[in-house]
């Protein structure tokens, strides 16, 4: 799946990765990233899962 990665804005045709950050149950981060900033976010122990992003036809159906 093709997608530009948030953090570095590049674009990336592999997986992609939720990077977020919680503090006293307010939200400070939530972000979609690609595997080389997802890596740097485990390194800054950030929570960070792959996850699975909806195909090109799925998005053009949502938001068309």
């Amino acid at each position: 799946m093709e997608f530009t990665c948030r953090h570095c804005n590049e674009l990336s045709e592999g997986d992609a990765y939720r990077v977020s950050s919680e503090e006293n149950g307010v939200v400070l981060l939530d972000i979609i990233v690609c595997f080389r900033c997802a890596m740097e976010a485990r390194g800054l122990e950030l929570s960070t899962r792959k996850i699975d992003l909806p195909s090109e036809e799925m998005r053009q159906a949502l938001f068309h």
